[in-house]
């Protein structure tokens, strides 16, 4: 057995040498990979997830900030111009309200096809900054 976590009944038990210690000095000798919080990362589901496709021109980051809240969908912009999304609810929401959607959608995403039969407003023909007045 030597060093190993161990699940039993609900408990996480830590063994080094073959001996029960605490979580601390088991992370001392194995500590966890350290997460960019990127789609990929450890333990974070890929959540926060920052979007490329999506992204606006960064000066107008504050306006596309001001016309998501105004559409009921808050969303925090980063200086590059990158949406910053919350969750997988927060994406699908975001997607939905402009019109988007995302081709490799999984079960419960903003699947092609799905705005529409929602009766939501068509994807801008222009691009994303057709909602901004661009």
């Amino acid at each position: 057995m030597t060093d190993c976590i161990k699940i039993i009944k609900g408990e996480t038990l830590y063994f080094l040498d073959n001996r029960e210690v605490s979580e601390k000095a088991y992370r001392k000798r194995y500590p966890l990979p350290k997460s960019d919080g990127g789609a990929c990362g450890l333990h974070t589901g890929g959540w926060p997830m920052y979007s490329d496709a999506l992204a606006v021109h960064p000066s107008l980051r504050v306006q596309a900030e001001k016309d998501a809240a105004a559409k009921g969908c808050p969303t925090e912009f980063l200086p590059d111009g990158r949406p910053v999304f919350r969750d997988r609810n927060h994406r699908k929401q975001f997607l939905q309200t402009y019109g988007y959607f995302d081709r490799n959608a999984g079960y419960g995403d903003a699947a092609d096809g799905y705005a529409e039969k929602l009766g939501l407003p068509q994807r801008a023909k222009a691009g994303p900054l057709t909602s901004l007045g661009y």
